[in-house]
């Protein structure tokens, strides 16, 4: 991640914490209706197409009681309600689903499968189609993953 570059994460309306960065990804918890909620994102190194007005753009991962580990792609834009998105991790190819915030992975034996290859892999790739046609084609970088997992893992461990 370039220096000075702002990350921009919509903020849960609760207080949040800050658990670290790690590499290109930072780590967050906070408690919603008694329920402790962690996750970890990061921002695109690179954006297409170029000069084209968009929302908050991220790849996250998120931990709430039993829901382990799920991935979400938000492209800065509403993703075409009878279109996919489309995650690639060096060779593995995942399929999104369009949900209110962006897309997800259609199950969690694919969520488990992405973050499996995100751990593996150096690079991800996002791409998505609007409602209004336009194609984006996102780059993350996936330098420090592993470490922000882990630590949004013990970190969202319930109390003893």
């Amino acid at each position: 991640m370039a220096a000075g570059l702002t990350i921009v994460v919509p903020v849960p309306a609760v207080a949040q914490e800050w658990i670290g960065t790690f590499g290109d990804w930072n780590a967050f918890r906070y408690v919603e209706a008694g329920r402790r909620v962690c996750y970890i994102s990061t921002t695109p190194l690179d954006m297409e197409p170029k000069g084209t007005r968009r929302g908050p753009t991220y790849v996250r991962v998120s931990r709430s009681g039993d829901m382990r580990d799920v991935v979400s792609i938000v492209p800065g834009f509403t993703v075409e309600a009878e279109g996919m998105a489309v995650i690639t991790v060096d060779a593995a190819e995942f399929r999104l689903r369009p949900s209110p915030e962006g897309a997800v992975a259609q199950n969690a034996t694919q969520d488990a499968a992405m973050v499996r290859a995100m751990i593996a892999g150096t690079r991800l790739q996002a791409r998505a189609t609007s409602g209004r046609g336009m194609t984006s084609n996102d780059t993350y970088s996936l330098i420090g993953f592993t470490a922000a997992q882990t630590a949004m893992s013990n970190s969202c461990r319930p109390a003893a």
